[in-house]
């Protein structure tokens, strides 16, 4: 009979596949309750939910046509933290320029952020975290994360396309 964590661990699995093939259900985000159902820490399930995902955005595409065409126009590498530097994309299809998308890397995963401004206070004056850097909200948001892991998937592909040292530890030349 098979345990609590390998139950959890197939159903996080099964998702992601699911997830893959676009199956607009499959999100990654109920499947933290059934792990709470099972006994399992909140942190492995995080983990475990993280690494099915990855495994399949790992595995080769059935149709090596991109399923959101992204060109990269421009990269400039401005390393810190996990952002590796900037770019700026054409959505070919609907001939869209977003610039100052930003990449990042930690381990493995890689990821790009949508540009965002300054939070402002009544006086105009930008908002800042107690730490002193400043806040920033969002000016642009995917409808779902399957959509916005695609466009982040779509970008880096074509930033590696015309710059493939992007994410090295000097960057691009």
């Amino acid at each position: 009979m098979p345990t609590p964590l390998e139950i959890f661990k197939a159903r996080c699995q099964a998702r992601a596949l699911l997830w893959q093939a676009g199956e607009p259900d499959a999100r990654a985000d109920d499947l933290k309750p059934w792990g709470e159902l099972l006994g399992i820490e909140p942190d492995l399930a995080q983990w475990i939910i993280d690494e099915a995902y990855d495994a399949v955005r790992a595995m080769p595409a059935a149709n090596p046509e991109p399923a959101m065409p992204v060109e990269c126009l421009k990269f400039t590498a401005r390393k810190s933290n996990t952002l590796h530097g900037f770019c700026d994309v054409l959505l070919t299809t609907v001939k869209l320029e977003i610039r100052d998308v930003t990449l990042h890397q930690k381990g493995d995963r890689r990821w790009v952020g949508l540009p965002a401004k300054a939070q402002l206070d009544k006086d105009g004056k930008a908002v800042r975290e107690d730490s002193g850097k400043i806040k920033y909200i969002a000016v642009l948001q995917f409808a779902d994360r399957a959509v916005g892991d695609a466009f982040s998937d779509a970008v880096i592909a074509a930033v590696l396309k015309r710059y493939p040292s992007a994410f090295d530890p000097e960057g691009a030349a």
